[in-house]
């Protein structure tokens, strides 16, 4: 079974206005934070014996984990596949890695310049100290799961807001840490309801990690610019899926039905805009129909039905085409496929959470590109071709993860760092991109020679010696750096001569 790494865009949640503090969530900060403080002065093997402990429970609570899942939409071995397996990895992987990538860096003198010399430079990687996660409901396990997990490698305590229908997940993630070593005051459970986000942000959180659709960030946003908390968002996606004239349809076809019906396409990353190559269109539609026999009807959140289908409708009546699959009468959904798309459709730019996806041809790469950009969205994407070409088209695609020859699966490596662009978000969330953002950077700049021309009494260094330096180190060519050089050793030694003329500290005689 494949293993998949998606988001979620929370479409319900939006956060209410003002209210007063409740006294309990600074209560929750400020044990996450005496908790943390103690947290960070842990060692690395402890740390790393902890999150392998965390692992090795996963496997050994698996089924239990699993039954805490309440996604309508979903089967248990899609959980085992989407949400254990991968956390499971990502702790082994934190680990295994972490201690690597946090460690403090000394930059090299490789390109020191030449004023800089004896100036050392030490780049350090601190935790922000409480970090709140607010999670999503459609992977509740996975995708809070690793980032509390990178929140914790990193040093810091955790707020976790579940998702919707989300809290016993929350609850297992958190007696995973605690059985495996951790300390249970590092990570504090918030309600479920929305009004969480603004209590906990007022309580004075340090960072904001938010998975979920553009709304949700964008109010969110707006509490934290209150108090300048920095925050890291993902949020929603209407992905490409582009088809080069080479690619091998049938597994083409096999990965967009694998991004249509796992879950029932509650992933920002399922496949929203087919971009196909004219000449392999029928090809794709015929492969599609076979596998259509196997499709099952999913369940699909009232609100998401509802939005997909009145987009469905108006699509068709601006001249778009239901090729495969209809509207149902209630929430059960089978996929849809649409042609006669056009790209400014309002449903070829939505962050849609239902089986729903649309053919647009092509006729190259450049022109999917143009398309591609066209769409507010740039979460993911995913390439078919032959795998130079496909890799090459790839690099110019505007999204902040594409995968080729596949979809969506291969993001769920522990390796595989995940960024939204444009109204997807900004900041990273899992890989090592995503645990470096769980930490905030500190530079140590350490003078170790005597020579400190900038301090001179009299103000800046001597004109000659910048001149100088500027031409020796910049110069066009060899008679302009020689010229600085000399520049250089004449204000060095006028510079010298000064020092040595200098009177002495007594104090001056008196006037007479």
């Amino acid at each position: 079974m494949s293993l998949v790494a998606p988001q979620e865009p929370d479409t319900s949640e939006a956060v209410p206005t003002a209210e007063p503090i409740p006294a309990d969530f600074r209560d929750r900060v400020d044990a996450a934070r005496r908790a943390q403080a103690m947290w960070q002065r842990r060692s690395w093997r402890e740390r790393k014996r902890i999150m392998t402990r965390v692992a090795a429970l996963i496997a050994h609570r698996s089924d239990q984990l699993a039954a805490l899942v309440a996604v309508p939409q979903r089967t248990t071995a899609e959980t085992f596949a989407s949400e254990l397996v991968p956390l499971a990895d990502a702790a082994r992987y934190l680990a295994r890695e972490a201690p690597r990538l946090l460690r403090p860096r000394w930059e090299g003198h490789r390109s020191r310049p030449w004023w800089a010399l004896g100036v050392e430079v030490e780049t350090r990687r601190e935790p922000w100290g409480v970090v709140l996660i607010v999670g999503p409901s459609n992977y509740p396990l996975l995708l809070p799961g690793v980032q509390l997990l990178q929140a914790l490698m990193a040093g810091n305590a955790v707020l976790l807001k579940p998702g919707r229908e989300s809290l016993a997940c929350a609850q297992g993630l958190r007696m995973l840490f605690v059985e495996a070593g951790g300390d249970a005051a590092l990570i504090q459970l918030l309600p479920e309801e929305i009004a969480s986000v603004e209590a906990a942000i007022q309580a004075g959180v340090d960072h904001v990690v938010l998975t979920g659709s553009t709304n949700s960030g964008q109010a969110v946003l707006r509490l934290a610019a209150e108090s300048i908390t920095p925050t890291t968002m993902e949020l929603s996606g209407c992905d490409a899926f582009v088809i080069q004239a080479p690619a091998d349809i049938e597994i083409a076809a096999q990965a967009l039905n694998f991004g249509l019906t796992f879950n029932g396409s509650a992933t920002c990353m399922a496949p929203r805009r087919v971009f196909v190559h004219r000449s392999r269109v029928e090809d794709l539609l015929a492969a599609i129909l076979r596998l259509s026999a196997d499709w099952t009807a999913r369940a699909v959140e009232p609100p998401a039905s509802d939005r997909a289908k009145r987009l469905v409708t108006e699509a068709v009546e601006q001249g778009a085409r239901i090729v495969l699959g209809s509207l149902p009468a209630s929430d059960d959904w089978q996929p849809v496929i649409l042609d006669h798309v056009s790209p400014g459709m309002e449903l070829a730019q939505a962050d849609l959470f239902a089986p729903v996806t649309s053919l647009i041809p092509v006729d190259d790469d450049a022109q999917a590109l143009q398309l591609i950009a066209q769409c507010p969205y740039a979460l993911g994407a995913a390439v078919f071709g032959e795998p130079r070409a496909a890799a090459e088209l790839a690099r110019k695609i505007p999204a902040g993860c594409v995968v080729v020859n596949d979809v969506i699966a291969p993001s769920a490596d522990p390796r595989v760092s995940f960024a939204g662009w444009n109204q997807s978000g900004f900041g990273a969330t899992r890989g090592p991109e995503g645990l470096l953002q769980m930490t905030r950077l500190k530079v140590i700049v350490e003078q170790r020679k005597n020579w400190r021309p900038h301090l001179d009494p009299q103000g800046a260094p001597p004109l000659n010696l910048s001149r100088g330096l500027l031409n020796f180190t910049h110069g066009l060519g060899w008679r302009q750096r020689w010229e600085g050089l000399h520049q250089l050793v004449r204000a060095y030694f006028t510079s010298r001569r000064g020092e040595l003329s200098e009177p002495s500290n007594q104090a001056p005689p008196p006037a007479e």
